[in-house]
């Protein structure tokens, strides 16, 4: 019980299920270092998901998040779209540990690592989707920015949110689960010369309703 708690709680980033399709990437975020081991945990949805020699996260009563980081990958970034990510992160980060705090039976949020508490790393970030393109990578890491080459793919709603998401033991820092799931039911989409806020919060709150309602 505990476990499918904490499924809840962390926004469907993890799903235990067992599949045998490994995730063959291209172009990542590197958020999560490699992807070898991630298993797709779906057959309805963009997820994987990977518990590192078995861990037992149900042995865990408290749980850490740190602020919530974006990747914007692009190796330069504008003060107009490092305020944009600044904004995401202080918007998500608030948004998920209240969450946590109102809706958890059995897992307690606390600000230190203590005994008993996993850290809960997340990383948001953009990917292009071509879901009837079988030979698309629909995990390809998408620049969180409107350039000429990324243009086309934001006005014909063609990207998506990506929350990418690490476990590990609050004490030692052993990496205990990861998890990658594209957030298709929202798309995001703009016709201006730059991305704002309003055009990623319906995608955002779409992520963290989703925390609700299946808690």
């Amino acid at each position: 019980m505990k476990v499918l708690r904490l499924i809840s709680i962390i926004a469907s980033v993890l799903i235990f299920s067992a599949c045998t399709t490994n995730l063959n990437y291209q172009i990542r975020t590197g958020f999560l270092d490699n992807y070898d081991g991630l298993k797709k945990v779906s057959t309805n949805e963009i997820h994987f998901f990977e518990n590192i020699d078995d861990a037992n996260l149900s042995a865990y009563d408290k749980i850490y998040i740190p602020d919530i980081k974006v990747f914007s990958n692009t190796s330069v970034q504008t003060a107009q779209e490092n305020e944009l990510y600044t904004q995401i992160t202080a918007y998500t980060t608030a948004a998920y540990r209240k969450n946590i705090m109102k809706k958890s039976a059995n897992y307690s949020l606390v600000d230190v690592a203590q005994e008993g508490t996993i850290i809960m790393q997340i990383a948001i970030s953009t990917v292009e989707v071509h879901p009837k393109d079988k030979e698309w990578d629909n995990m390809t890491a998408l620049p969180l920015s409107m350039t000429e080459s990324t243009q086309k793919t934001y006005q014909e709603g063609s990207a998506r949110l990506l929350i990418e998401a690490r476990i590990s033991d609050a004490m030692n820092d052993k990496l205990l689960a990861r998890s990658m799931r594209v957030i298709m039911d929202q798309e995001i989409r703009s016709n201006d010369d730059r991305l704002s806020f309003k055009d990623l919060q319906a995608s955002l709150d779409r992520w963290l309703y989703k925390t609700v309602i299946k808690h």
